[in-house]
């Protein structure tokens, strides 16, 4: 089996030598080397994958299911509103509601979710939040404070939280 598995590789890297930004070879070569065990390779072609088609919600799935770390990146003016939720718990409780919503939502099996990390960061804006999935950017939201200059921490992780529900729950591909 791996050996037929493995000519398929070399067909499909011949492939994308002659089509260097084709997404779907990309793709369709990572699948092959999850098939082999090669998951460092397999998570490459994910990746090449998802930079060259960032919209494609498969690539995305992919690339994520296989990634090492999850970070959350928040804008300085955000970090008190962050470390509030964080005493209360608030941040945990979400994440740990995260991880049995996907339990139930793949019939009772373990979802592999990668640890989330939350830093601070002066590289985006004061006001905002940034999911990064092995660095790459996923999504990134303001969150400005209203006319009272303040801010409602309650849901600041709420878009977060449903990104990464739709993407280690495949639930895009019941809506397909």
């Amino acid at each position: 089996m791996s050996k037929k598995i493995e000519k398929k590789i070399d067909e499909i890297t011949k492939k994308i030598e002659s089509e260097p930004y084709n997404a779907d070879y990309y793709y369709s070569r990572g699948c092959a080397y999850g098939w082999i065990g090669e998951r460092q390779k397999c998570h490459d072609d994910y990746s090449k994958a998802f930079q060259l088609e960032p919209d494609n919600m498969i690539y995305l799935t992919n690339f994520a299911i296989m990634a090492k770390e999850i970070t959350v990146h928040i804008g300085q003016a955000l970090i008190p509103v962050v470390e509030n939720a964080r005493a209360d718990k608030v941040i945990d409780e979400k994440f740990k509601n995260l991880r049995k919503t996907l339990k139930n939502a793949i019939n009772g099996s373990d979802v592999y979710v990668p640890p989330v990390g939350i830093k601070d960061s002066q590289h985006i804006k004061p006001y905002e939040i940034a999911l990064y999935i092995d660095g790459a950017v996923i999504l990134k939201k303001e969150f400005p404070a209203d006319s009272k200059g303040e801010i409602n921490g309650d849901n600041i992780f709420d878009d977060i939280i449903e990104i990464i529900k739709k993407i280690f729950s495949r639930e895009y591909l019941k809506t397909a």
